[in-house]
């Protein structure tokens, strides 16, 4: 799906994580800010996601082709 793939993981390969927490004290929001990957709120990352180039809706899904990197999301 657009390149995005999600992970249960953070490390400092994480592009991306969804937190709501401004300043969140755990959790992977905490963990994205002790190594410096951005956070972003779940309204504005749907908001950006419906802008996503080439992206479809979810009814719409279709088998996304390999481009060669992916976002990590949680």
């Amino acid at each position: 799906f657009a390149g995005l793939a999600y992970t249960d993981d953070v490390d400092p390969e994480t592009s991306l994580v969804v937190c709501n927490e401004p300043i969140p004290e755990r959790g992977k929001g905490f963990q994205a800010r002790e190594l410096g990957v951005p956070t972003i709120a779940d309204d504005q990352f749907m908001r950006s996601v419906v802008a996503v180039a080439d992206g479809v809706g979810i009814d719409e899904f279709v088998q996304p082709v390999d481009r060669g990197r992916q976002i990590a999301l949680f």
